[in-house]
């Protein structure tokens, strides 16, 4: 194995990464492996038992709104185009050069995000590289982009470009900030009784206190007598597995939050 823990191309076909769904895939690329130029990160899945790697603040947006969605089913990132041999002839075909050909050490190139839906038209696939804007007009990143998308239309499976005029920021970062409240039952070890009483609970005196969060979180935490601090933990658990509504779309301040319950 290469020093510092990087791994070649051919090390990666070995340990079959890129292969596989759900929790069994593994990304070709791991954040320790790869000189990002931003932020890396690693996030546990909420649908998927494993853990996803991602090398910008984009990439991680792009992944919360997505999972937000009910359709979708399964996420890969890092996704690898193989076999290899078929992006050479790709670039071949349109004329650009392949990734590192020129150091005469072909990289097996990636998509940023293969996403498996469920909805009424079955199940699917598509792909999405995620860019900023400024860089799609570089003419070598339009170069490979062309490549990955040609790769995608041999096998008929949708493909396109999202730059960051098509997420939605804020909203990406509110189920960042609920994001490891989604674990707060598995942290606990409650089980469903338990969690379907502190909902009742929370919903009478939600209704009591005019469904104003921060009174009905310091009741919560008198009635069921909880550290101070743990029924706002409850709210955004409630928040994050859509027990409680509210709209996205707008910064949250619980301080005047609007909410509103939906049987799931």
């Amino acid at each position: 194995m290469p020093r510092g823990g990087r791994k070649t191309d051919k090390y990666r076909l070995l340990e079959k990464r890129g292969t596989g769904s759900y929790k069994e895939y593994t990304p070709w690329l791991k954040v320790h492996e790869f000189g990002s130029k931003g932020r890396v990160h690693r996030l546990s899945g909420w649908k998927v038992d494993r853990v996803y790697e991602f090398m910008s603040d984009l990439e991680v947006y792009y992944f919360l709104l997505r999972q937000w969605e009910e359709k979708v089913i399964d996420i890969r990132e890092q996704f690898p185009l193989l076999p290899l041999e078929e992006t050479l002839l790709i670039a071949d075909e349109l004329g650009y050069e392949h990734p590192d050909r020129k150091s005469k050490n072909n990289t097996v190139m990636t998509t940023d995000f293969l996403i498996t839906i469920n909805d009424i038209d079955g199940i699917r696939n598509v792909a999405r590289a995620i860019k900023m804007e400024s860089e799609c007009r570089k003419p070598r990143v339009i170069e490979k982009l062309s490549i990955e998308k040609k790769y995608w239309e041999n096998r008929h499976i949708e493909w396109g470009i999202v730059t960051e005029k098509q997420i939605d920021k804020t909203k990406a970062i509110n189920i960042y900030n609920i994001y490891n409240d989604y674990f707060w039952r598995e942290y606990n070890l409650y089980s469903d009784e338990s969690v379907n009483r502190f909902i009742n609970i929370y919903i009478n005196i939600m209704n009591e206190k005019g469904y104003n969060v921060i009174q009905t979180c310091h009741e919560f935490e008198r009635v069921l007598n909880w550290d101070k601090g743990e029924g706002l933990k409850f709210f955004k658990y409630l928040l994050a597995t859509k027990r409680v509504k509210t709209d996205m779309r707008i910064p949250f301040d619980f301080t005047k939050m609007k909410v509103y319950f939906e049987d799931k």
